[in-house]
């Protein structure tokens, strides 16, 4: 894990707001701007369903992944903030997405996914996604992936 994550800090408004930024940044295609709401040690995993599925590390693998692969390939963009809620010092943030596979010529309308982040000195230091509202409160009552 990247830098002392594991803290009992109280997560605040403060902090779901500026995620909730974050996926604003994301939907407007301004990625450089999205990049400043993270931690330089930053930790990315994917759902464990992912092709490939991995822990992308620190913020310049974790904007190429979100770049080339999220935004390019499966073009999962815009992203609907459904809801938040924060457990224990983490935000589980509900998502619905619109993905148009590059590949494929799909475009498909995602039922619900999470994000699980975490906060350090106001930026977001980690994000696991699921697939799954139980696995993701799961993960983030215990802090674990």
């Amino acid at each position: 894990m990247g830098g002392d994550d594991t803290s009992s800090r109280v997560v605040g408004t403060r902090d779901v707001e500026t995620v909730r930024a974050g996926y604003a940044r994301w939907n407007s295609g301004d990625t450089a701007a999205l990049a400043e709401l993270f931690t330089e040690d930053i930790e990315y995993q994917n759902a464990p369903e992912w092709p490939g599925q991995r822990v992308y590390r620190g913020a310049e693998e974790v904007m190429c992944f979100l770049r080339d692969e999220v935004a390019e390939i499966i073009a999962l963009r815009p992203v609907e903030v459904v809801g938040t809620d924060v457990i224990a010092n983490e935000i589980v943030i509900e998502l619905r997405a619109h993905t148009h596979g590059s590949l494929s010529g799909l475009d498909l309308d995602s039922p619900s996914l999470f994000h699980v982040a975490r906060m350090r000195g106001g930026r977001v230091s980690r994000v696991r996604v699921y697939l799954d509202r139980n696995e993701a409160t799961r993960a983030a009552r215990t802090g674990t992936g």
